[in-house]
């Protein structure tokens, strides 16, 4: 038992070293076209903590708020501590991937109610095919929400999802609580934190899950809606009230949204399309 633990260990080790070794050798590429907005957003927010980038002398403080700035923030925190360039920048997007890798697995662990023996197994077949996937090394280099801090939220839900759907026997129907609603809507305000779109399809996926788990369609679809109406409201209210007091225009990323949808964006010191 100790020698099968110890080999799935040390093969678990070289598959992330690798995984760190593949990502090292890209990280000090110079940022190009975009990919220099959030790292200046963030270095900006790591000395003042406003989200403002300098674009030269013409427009020495544009607003950075294309999207919710949770991932504008946690970047400007990793920054403060390990500095501002393109190592470190691509260092926390590998830092996600990593802590995407374990929470995944935490959910197979919680899903199918594994020993550590099916999790040796299941980590020595998924760490290889996530972590050392050209998409997955080329998408972590990329400062950009996607492919760091979004999977992170969306997995953290994920995993709260099924926390809180599993009871003792899979074969009995779960007991759904408000105290549940309420954990599972303030993790959905955190997505929203991350980004405005793609976290909707959590709505429909948490409704489908407490179908799957024994509670019947009408209350499912019932707490989907009160778990979105909650989550946005708790979103909203904590949004507002980061704009009231760094003086931030409130409607600026919802007024991107609706450019970014309509590819009516304007150049210049309006919004752009990012």
């Amino acid at each position: 038992m100790k020698k099968e633990f110890r080999f799935f260990a040390w093969l678990n080790f070289f598959i992330v070293a690798l995984f760190v070794i593949l990502v090292i050798s890209q990280s000090n590429k110079k940022f190009v076209l975009d990919e220099i907005d959030f790292p200046g957003v963030a270095t900006t927010i790591s000395k003042t903590g406003l989200p403002y980038e300098y674009r030269g002398e013409k427009e020495k403080r544009a607003l950075g708020l294309w999207h919710p700035p949770l991932y504008a923030y946690s970047l400007g925190a990793f920054v403060k501590v390990f500095g501002s360039n393109e190592n470190t920048v691509r260092a926390f997007g590998m830092s996600c991937t990593l802590i995407s890798a374990i929470l995944c697995i935490l959910i197979y662990k919680v899903l199918f109610q594994a020993t550590w023996r099916l999790i040796n197994k299941f980590t020595a077949v998924f760490l290889p095919i996530f972590l050392l996937h050209p998409y997955t090394i080329a998408n972590t280099t990329l400062p950009d929400i996607d492919s760091t801090i979004l999977p992170v939220t969306i997995l953290i839900f994920i995993y709260g999802l099924i926390r809180s759907s599993v009871s003792g026997n899979n074969n009995e129907p779960i007991e759904w609580s408000l105290k549940k609603t309420i954990f599972m809507s303030l993790l959905f305000s955190i997505n929203l934190w991350a980004k405005l779109t793609t976290p909707l399809v959590l709505i429909p996926l948490l409704s489908a899950i407490l179908y799957v788990r024994g509670i019947k369609l009408v209350k499912s679809l019932i707490v989907g809606i009160n778990v979105a109406f909650l989550g946005g409201a708790f979103f909203l209210i904590t949004y507002g009230l980061y704009c009231y007091l760094l003086t931030l225009p409130f409607d600026y990323t919802f007024k991107f949204l609706i450019s970014s949808f309509t590819k009516n964006a304007a150049a210049g010191g309006a919004i752009s399309e990012k």
